[in-house]
């Protein structure tokens, strides 16, 4: 869909929305040669992406909010992230402590960008 805009057909809001959400995605997801991460960072970021958070940062934008993210651990996050780690899962009762502190980076972030 993303290479039918280019060729200047008119697009929706909605499907606009999609397109740029997913472009936060790949920027969320994008990682540097030899330097993978962690298992708890992606699902924090991609979490962040699925419940909106980052829906006002530019895309250029992410990836200071992906460099926040070590805040995250400071914030309180700390052991949902080493739970994600150690067990590979997520329950609700840690989803709901993750996006509380992932809310509070998106917020700062965006204040700090406006």
């Amino acid at each position: 869909m993303e290479v039918f805009t280019r060729f200047g057909g008119t697009i929706e809001p909605r499907v606009q929305a999609q397109l740029t959400r997913g472009t936060r995605l790949r920027a969320v997801l994008r990682q540097n040669q030899y330097a993978p991460m962690r298992l708890a960072e992606e699902v924090a970021l991609v979490l962040a992406v699925q419940e909106g958070l980052l829906d006002e940062l530019k895309p250029g934008e992410v990836a200071s909010f992906r460099a926040s993210l070590a805040r995250a651990r400071e914030r309180g996050a700390g052991e949902v992230l080493r739970k994600v780690e150690t067990t590979g899962k997520l329950d609700e009762a840690d989803k709901a402590a993750l996006l509380a502190v992932l809310r509070e980076l998106a917020a700062s972030q965006i204040a700090d960008n406006v």
